[in-house]
Parts: C-alpha cells; sequence; structure tokens
C-alpha cells in the first residue's frame, strides 16, 4: 500500500484494552507506519 501524503500525520487515539496493547507494539516495529487514512463521503 501506498501513503500518500495528502495530510499531516498525527498520533494515533488512545484505544481500550488491547486494540491498545497491540497499537503500541506496531508503533515500535522498523520502518513500519501505523496511520488510518479517513476519506469523508466514501461509503467503503
Amino acid at each position: 500500500m501506498k501513503l500518500e501524503n495528502n495530510s499531516p500525520i498525527i498520533a494515533p487515539p488512545v484505544l481500550k484494552g488491547w486494540s491498545q496493547t497491540v497499537s503500541q507494539k506496531i508503533q515500535t516495529w522498523p520502518n513500519i507506519i501505523s496511520a488510518t487514512h479517513l476519506r469523508f463521503g466514501d461509503p467503503t
């Protein structure tokens, strides 16, 4: 997947429970960018 530079990358939200644990672990992986892209008006 190609990461496009459409907007600034901000800190991820704080999640609850195991989701936060997994998020934090993924953020420590080298050469990995964990990001979410929201496209308003896109039904998918």
